[in-house]
Order: structure tokens, then C-alpha cells, then sequence
């Protein structure tokens, strides 16, 4: 999808949605093969379709926390309240702060790295759907791990909504809370959600560029595996646009008096598995319906200053969004079936989770930034979904 094709679309999304919405609609379910979504009585995420309740779970990657992406927080869930996601996030055991996206309610994101615990696994006869991701075979471990019940004793005090861990050398990665939307390296320290409008400009700063080194990171994988230059190269430039975003951020946080933070990591690289559930779920997902938030920010913001600087980097998020929905197919042919229907239940489950997140009621900061109302962001959502997966 070329990068005018995925601006036309969105604006026509976004068009649609003001007068009432066309498309997914809010009926139906959250199909598993190709993500639309809707709203039905009950969840589930094994497989095939899985329905969702008009309140399930929020969650989160990128107003911000991830990638571009400017707002509403969106999030990765499974069925119920509770999910398993993507690898991508998580943060060094000392991290635990308020982040949420920089829109969604003003949530907090707690993350960070725990040892294995008993406690942590799932009950026998019992089926979890938001199990760890990234195998167990170095911790030793027996049973299936519920990040549910690992975000209950380590962070306690997070709101309801994005529940995600992983394995990473025998320890568990965790994200727990409202956490943003968009691509951001795997471990990156967690930005305070902020409290006046300069705050939360730098914090989108921080974002973007963090959303750099996703780029570069995912760059150097695919050119590493061999894919289609065309893919390659585009992942090259929206790096260089990630990098233009964060110092329009910046510069527009510090006239307002705020001073963004540099962003901190972890410099592992993730596997090739790693990278398609970060794609499918922080770029099919969240950094997708953070463009879409981006563009109504641009026409919605209450300052023209403001709304410049979401409509300048409203194009190039739309492009971001395409670009992931062309890179889950290619990742989808370099992958075990096994790894395809995991990275399938993230994306399902990542689904799910954002239209609980869509719901949640911004505070006046958001609305001075302008994010939507959780009515419409369920229905710019719910259309944007399948849309996208009818277009990709």
C-alpha cells in the first residue's frame, strides 16, 4: 500500500466515522484471520474469531508508548479482561512509573523484569489465553505462565487492561496497565504521562524517538533475513521519519516549557519471532490506530499550533500503519505454523484489548490535545480494522 493510498484511506476512516461509520461497524466479531472488529456478548482468543465486550480490557504501545503514534492508548489483551501480547515494551525491573498513552485516560504503565514464580502459572484443567510468549525451554518451567496473575503480584497497583510478559533469558518480561501505542524497542524506560499539555507534548517526544530505534532495529533485521528491498527501504525511511517527528516534538514541548527525555533501552536484539508479534501487535494494532487518532488530533487539537504538528506527521504515520500490514504478511512466510497462529492470537488479542482501551474517558489535557470521545474512538477503531485488514 503506497504511502497516498494509506493517507486517502484513513481520511476517509475518520470522514466516515463523523457521519456515523461504514466498514466493520460496531457489530459482529474480532475476526481472527483478518482482525476486523466488533462487539458481541463474550470474549475468546484461541484461533479462529473471537467476540468482544463493549467493556473488555484496556490496554495498550503509543500516543506513544510506542512508535509515533500520538494517542489514544490502545493495548493488548485476550479474552476477558486479561491478555497475552507482544514482546516489546517490557523494561529493567527498576522501571516502574505512570506512563499510559499519551491520550486513554491518563492510565498508568508498570513494566519491568521478574524471576519465575509457582504462582505464576496457570491452574491445571484451566485454560489461560494470555500466556507468556517466547518459549521457557532455559527457565525450566513445567507450566503455562499467566501474565494475568504475574501483573497481579508485581504491579498491584496498575489499572486494568494490558497484561503482557514474556521469557527472556529465563526471567519474565512484564507490561502491566495502560500502556501507548506504536513501536518502541524492546525494555525502553517508561515516560511519565504528565500533567499539563508541555509535559505531554515531550512525552510524545520521547516516544517518537524511541520509535527510531524500533526502525532501525527492524531495519537491520529484515535486511539481515533477506526481505524485499521495497520493505527494507521503507523500514530505512520511517526510521528518518520517526527521527523528524521527535524533533518537532521537542522543539514544540520546549517552547511550551517542557524538556523531553532521552530514551533508554535495552540494546538486545530481538529474534525474528520477537519482531513479527512486536508487528503485528504494536504495528497492525496500536501504531495503526495511533495514526488514525494522529489525523483526528490534527483537525481536533485545540491550538493551531498544535494541530500543525499532528498533521505534519499525520501522512507518515499512515504510511507506518501500511507498512506493518505489508510486513505481517512477509513475516508470516518466514515463520513455523506454530509461530504464525502465536503471532495470530497477539494480534487477535491486541484487537480485542484496544476497543476496552478506546473506551476509556479522556481527561481535559487529552482533550486539549485531541483525542476523541470513547464513543467515537470504538467506532474509528471498529472501521479502521477492517478497512485495513480488507486493504492490506
Amino acid at each position: 500500500m503506497l504511502r497516498h493510498d494509506a493517507s486517502a484511506l484513513f481520511r476517509f476512516v475518520l470522514l466516515s466515522t463523523t457521519v456515523g461509520g461504514v466498514g466493520a461497524g460496531c457489530g459482529g466479531a474480532v475476526d481472527g484471520t483478518t482482525g476486523s472488529s466488533g462487539s458481541s456478548g463474550s470474549t475468546s482468543s484461541s484461533g479462529g474469531t473471537s467476540g468482544s465486550s463493549g467493556s473488555t480490557s484496556s490496554a495498550s504501545s503509543s500516543g506513544s508508548t510506542s512508535s509515533a503514534s500520538s494517542s489514544g492508548s490502545t493495548s493488548s489483551g485476550s479474552s476477558g479482561s486479561t491478555s497475552s501480547a507482544s514482546s516489546s515494551g517490557s523494561t529493567s525491573s527498576s522501571s516502574s512509573g505512570a506512563s499510559g498513552s499519551s491520550g486513554g485516560g491518563g492510565g498508568s504503565c508498570l513494566n519491568g523484569v521478574t524471576a519465575f514464580s509457582e504462582d505464576y502459572c496457570c491452574p491445571p484443567g484451566t485454560s489461560c489465553t494470555n500466556i507468556a510468549y517466547g518459549g521457557d525451554g532455559d527457565a525450566g518451567v513445567a507450566c503455562e505462565v499467566d501474565c494475568a496473575r504475574v501483573c497481579a503480584a508485581v504491579a498491584p497497583s496498575a489499572p486494568q487492561g494490558f497484561r503482557s510478559c514474556n521469557w527472556n533469558a529465563g526471567q519474565l518480561n512484564y507490561l502491566c496497565g495502560t500502556c501507548g501505542v506504536g513501536r518502541v524497542p524492546t525494555a525502553t524506560e517508561v515516560c511519565p504521562l504528565g500533567t499539563t499539555v508541555a509535559e505531554r507534548l515531550a512525552r510524545q517526544a520521547y516516544y517518537e524517538a524511541a520509535s527510531v530505534v524500533a526502525f532501525e532495529r527492524l531495519t537491520v533485521a529484515l535486511e539481515a533475513a533477506g526481505a524485499p528491498r521495497a520493505l527494507v527501504e521503507r523500514s530505512r525511511a520511517a526510521a528518518k521519519d520517526e527521527s523528524r517527528h521527535a524533533a518537532r516534538f521537542a522543539a514544540l514541548a520546549i517552547a511550551h516549557g517542557a524538556t523531553p527525555m532521552t530514551p533508554r533501552y535495552d540494546a538486545a536484539v530481538p529474534s525474528l519471532f520477537e519482531l513479527a508479534v512486536e508487528n503485528a501487535t504494536e504495528g497492525c494494532v496500536r501504531e495503526t490506530f495511533g495514526a488514525l487518532v494522529t489525523l483526528h488530533q490534527a483537525e481536533h487539537a485545540e491550538t493551531a499550533e498544535i494541530r500543525a504538528a499532528f498533521a505534519s506527521i499525520a501522512e507518515d504515520e499512515a504510511e507506518h500503519a501500511a507498512l506493518s500490514w505489508e510486513l505481517r504478511a512477509w513475516f508470516d512466510g518466514q515463520l513455523t505454523s506454530e509461530e504464525c497462529d502465536r503471532v495470530q492470537d497477539a494480534h487477535v488479542a491486541a484487537t480485542l484489548a484496544a476497543r476496552g482501551d478506546a473506551l476509556s474517558a479522556p481527561d481535559a489535557l487529552d482533550l486539549a490535545l485531541g483525542l476523541p470521545a470513547p464513543d467515537r474512538a470504538l467506532r474509528m477503531l471498529d472501521t479502521l480494522m477492517g478497512a485495513m485488514a480488507t486493504a492490506a
